[in-house]
């Protein structure tokens, strides 16, 4: 029923730490281990493929190039021979029995397209990323499903639905313009055509919190200027993720998906004004960025990238009014005073 799938790039010294907790709590499980044919950590590769050979339900594939995440993400759901697939960050742990867990929650609730469960922290206390349990009939979850949760980590998703629909390939093909979110992309594209849910339980767990953070922390210096956290990065992403918002209502904006992709691209607004005053904002004033106006060319950036969309003068003031409440929410949390903006 569930594989838990592994992609890993340069880090066998952690998934070889973890191994022996992974294998335990994936029992009644498959795991397979996707190499995206690492350069670093290669021995512990070795060690690690010879130590699993051996046993039934994992298998190890080593890719003869680097194919980037997506492409393992998207082989991993051509291969998989299970109906589900969860794929797990390579330095973190599923949840014990998360076999279990997973059955009962099917029997109960019956078949998905993508599921996306809680994430528990490196401690047993708190949870890092919580999601009440909610569950979003066909179409209805585009928006909401599709755009919360940037960690991949415990994502779920009906590979046998995905292959029957060509989501695979339609996603594929129109990766160019999330590279950095894949599974958002197909989060958004198995809500427009099945049922999709999110689950209160934790099904992963994060672990080695420092060792990730030294090598991609949105507040380090480095990731002010490069990589996914930058600021230039994250308009790029913010208008990926508004093309696959409108890739998932069918590549056009009618009166019939008006209100639900007007409403999707708000939740996409307030999602991205997070990241970059409440998430970054300590960067972003570390490198002599002043937040207030950081807010305010993000407001116009977010207007500019509407303006032109069918209907969107009807809504206008509503993204306006949305928008200047979310972002004066932010800066004041922070403590960076309001907009001023005529």
């Amino acid at each position: 029923m569930l594989t838990i799938v592994i992609p890993t790039y340069n880090r066998g010294d952690i998934l070889t730490k973890n191994i022996d907790v992974i294998i335990a709590n994936a029992v009644g499980a498959n795991i397979l281990i996707l190499d995206n044919c690492s350069t670093a950590t290669t021995q512990e590769y070795i060690e690690l493929n010879d130590r699993v050979k051996k046993l039934a339900n994992i298998t190890y594939i080593r890719n003869d190039v680097n194919i980037e995440l997506r492409g393992s993400i998207y082989k991993a759901l051509e291969i998989v021979e299970t109906e589900y697939a969860l794929f797990l960050s390579d330095e973190d742990i599923p949840m014990p029995n998360i076999s279990d867990l997973f059955s009962d929650f099917l029997k109960k609730n019956g078949s998905f397209s993508a599921i996306r469960p809680s994430i528990m922290s490196s401690t047993n206390d708190v949870i890092y990323a919580e999601y009440p349990t909610t569950i979003f009939e066909k179409f209805n979850g585009i928006g909401p499903f599709g755009l919360n949760g940037n960690y991949i980590s415990g994502q779920i998703y009906n590979a046998y639905f995905m292959r029957e629909r060509n989501l695979i390939n339609k996603a594929r093909d129109a990766s160019y313009m999330i590279p950095d979110y894949t599974h958002l992309l197909l989060n958004m594209l198995c809500a427009a055509v099945g049922r999709t849910a999110f689950m209160s339980t934790p099904y992963v767990q994060k672990k080695d919190v420092a060792y990730v953070q030294s090598i991609g922390d949105p507040e380090s210096h480095a990731s002010f200027y490069t990589g996914p956290y930058s600021y230039g990065m994250r308009c790029n992403q913010f208008l990926g993720l508004r093309d696959a918002l409108l890739l998932a209502y069918g590549g056009e904006i009618n009166k019939k998906n008006i209100s639900l992709f007007y409403s999707a691209y708000g939740n996409l607004c307030y999602k991205y004004a997070h990241l970059l005053i409440m998430v970054q904002g300590k960067s972003f004033l570390k490198n002599n960025l002043n937040l207030q106006l950081v807010a305010i060319s993000f407001y116009h950036f977010a207007l500019a990238s509407i303006c032109s969309f069918p209907y969107a003068g009807s809504v206008r003031g509503q993204i306006e009014t949305h928008l200047k409440s979310t972002l004066n929410k932010f800066l004041k949390e922070v403590g960076a005073g309001s907009l001023s903006i005529s």
